[in-house]
């Protein structure tokens, strides 16, 4: 598949987005495509170190990495072929947003899309079995209640879902501390801390 690649792009926070500061034009097998956006995704956003007295602090990602590993999992399985376009990260100083061509398959609707289970109609066939056979997805249509999950579990709000132009849309929006007293670093810095806590 010559379009199986995905465009990340890192973007400031300005306010007409346009300026780029860091970009990763990722290419290869599937496992290595999902891993590397990951990395590259955790090495550009923040983690919130809780002090909380226990032997090891509260950890939380700005943005739960669980369900945005599975967002770019479907993105790359359900996403039209017949487009030349690329999936895109862009990761916001308060928004993540994954656009991935193509729009929601046959009769899926968005409303559909919502529910815990849903029917499973999957665009690529051949490309679901082989994520199945890897247990990289599952067939039963519960992504988007493992991504209600994750996204509650990590104290972020549900992403919203949008179609337009023939792209699929999902924008993830930042943890809310809640009032919490934590000390944010850089997956950069982490060492460092290791070394003076």
């Amino acid at each position: 598949f010559p379009n199986c690649r995905l465009e990340t792009k890192l973007s400031g926070a300005f306010k007409n987005g346009a300026f780029i500061y860091s970009n990763k034009d990722i290419v290869g097998n599937i496992q290595y495509q999902i891993d590397e956006t990951i990395n590259f995704i955790k090495t550009n956003i923040h983690q919130s170190i809780f002090i909380t007295g226990k032997a090891e602090h509260d950890r939380y990602w700005d943005y739960p990495i669980s369900a945005i590993r599975e967002t770019i999992t479907n993105a790359i399985c359900h996403r039209d072929y017949g487009s030349s376009h690329t999936i895109q990260i862009k990761i916001f100083e308060d928004r993540i947003i994954i656009d991935s061509p193509g729009a929601l398959p046959f009769d899926m609707s968005l409303s559909m899309l919502m529910k815990d289970y849903h029917p499973s109609r999957p665009r690529n066939k051949i490309i679901a079995q082989a994520f199945y056979d890897m247990h990289l997805t599952e067939f039963y249509g519960s992504g988007i209640k493992r991504i209600r999950e994750e996204c509650k579990t990590n104290g972020n709000a549900f992403p919203t879902f949008q179609e337009q132009m023939n792209t699929f849309t999902t924008t993830y929006l930042p943890r809310q501390n809640n009032g919490q007293t934590s000390n944010k670093v850089y997956t950069g810095v982490e060492m460092l801390y290791k070394l003076i806590k």
